[in-house]
């Protein structure tokens, strides 16, 4: 077993189970994570929540079978599948939200079709690598001639999943802007206010990282829209 610094839903530490066959490592989150948002009221086995479970599994290269989120590796790829799986299985974990009476959409979906709504071009899923040689993913990417825009979105910010952005966009920037021959790589975070106040110190540290910050409860004035747009 491999214990993490991350915590689970019921503020248990995460922790990974390790199986080693010849020179294939099996690491697996023993069924956890989906058996507590069952617990939640979260039901991951059918619908667009499976469909959603999913496609963060396959974002990450892991996968769900029989109920555990797992990947296999070779042992010289140990520390990026561990990287991979946790960040399934913390984004996995965040669907909690959906457990709330008054959620009836997955927040991603709706910024999407707000954006499809104004005609926006823009990539969704974007996965860019950091400089650690991670890699990361954004919910949205919008790019310009001289600026690029990568997009998360909250539908609450809970503080493992704050430092996890903040974490990922300092390892991505800086590698991001070279790669793309010296664009101006802006973070936005889009976050679902209208179901809860965001604690400002998550903000404040957001800010105090370069993140730029748009509320969806404003996502209809001027001010929401322009944010979005990169020269």
């Amino acid at each position: 077993m491999v214990s993490t610094p991350y915590a689970g839903l019921f503020n248990d530490s995460i922790d990974l189970y390790v199986k080693k066959s010849r020179d294939v490592v099996v690491l697996t989150d023993n069924g956890e994570t989906i058996d507590n948002l069952s617990l939640m009221g979260v039901d991951l086995s059918k619908g667009k929540r499976r469909e959603l479970a999913n496609s963060i599994s396959n974002l990450n290269g892991v996968v769900i079978k029989n109920g555990e989120i797992r990947v296999e590796c070779d042992m010289s790829d140990f520390y990026k599948a561990k990287h991979n799986i946790l960040m399934a299985i913390l984004d996995i974990s965040n669907m909690q939200y959906l457990s709330k009476p008054n959620i009836k959409s997955i927040f991603r979906e709706d910024v999407e079709r707000f954006f499809n709504k104004k005609e926006m071009i823009y990539t969704p899923n974007f996965i860019v690598k950091g400089k650690s040689g991670l890699e990361y993913k954004f919910e949205f990417q919008i790019a310009g001639r001289a600026d690029e825009m990568l997009i998360k979105t909250f539908d609450e910010i809970r503080q493992d999943g704050l430092e996890r952005f903040l974490f990922s966009w300092g390892d991505v920037k800086e590698s991001r802007e070279k790669d793309t021959n010296g664009k101006n790589v802006r973070g936005l975070a889009i976050i679902n206010d209208t179901i809860s106040e965001p604690n400002p110190v998550f903000l404040d540290a957001m800010k105090s990282k370069g993140t730029e910050i748009q509320y969806w409860s404003k996502r209809q004035s001027s001010d929401f829209k322009n944010a979005f747009n990169v020269a």
